[in-house]
């Protein structure tokens, strides 16, 4: 199912944004392919110059009232992706820190997504992470991928239709997309 980005209002997708700066803060820092990752998912999701400013502040000046920002966007479609490209974020770097791993389960909860989905999502970020890396596929990286394509096709989960699902390959995250359009 795809998610069309224009059905949202730009302040809600400033919201969805502000929260992907705050993880990239997470860890205390924000590196360069951090950065590079919150402008491309800036650009995708057409923010006017005032939206934009605010998310770059808030990436600059760390973490902005979250709880706030979760009540906006749980309950709708957006929630899911927002688990999604919040792992993308933290993975963008290429390690998952411990604090970033504690507000993923916190963002879960507070947008009321089911602790089996983030299991699957921890298990695919990290599986779409090493096995872009290979020059063939690995079953190791291909279970847990597959599952999580299965599952966002099952639960009929709605993601956006410009959705990152690998950031260390364009070419791996676009066999991805295709993948999922095959599972829908």
């Amino acid at each position: 199912m795809i998610l069309n980005l224009e059905a949202f209002p730009q302040r809600v997708r400033s919201y969805y944004m502000v929260a992907v700066a705050a993880m990239a803060r997470a860890d205390g820092r924000l590196d360069d392919r951090e950065m590079a990752f919150l402008e491309q998912k800036i650009r995708d999701f057409e923010l006017t110059r005032y939206y934009r400013d605010r998310v770059i502040q808030a990436a600059r000046s760390g973490r902005p009232n979250m709880h706030q920002l979760f009540r906006k966007i749980r309950g709708t479609p957006l929630a899911y992706n927002l688990l999604l490209d919040l792992m993308m974020m933290a993975m963008s770097d290429g390690v998952v820190m411990d604090e970033e791993r504690m507000l993923f389960h916190e963002v879960a909860e507070e947008l009321g997504i089911p602790e089996q989905f983030l299991s699957l999502l921890v298990e695919f970020v990290h599986a779409v992470h090493y096995g872009a890396q290979l020059p063939c596929p690995d079953p190791l990286y291909e279970h847990p991928i597959q599952e999580m394509l299965n599952y966002f096709s099952e639960q009929k989960i709605p993601l956006l239709n410009n959705a990152t699902f690998c950031v260390v390959s364009e070419e791996y995250n676009q066999r991805l997309k295709e993948r999922l359009g095959r599972v829908n």
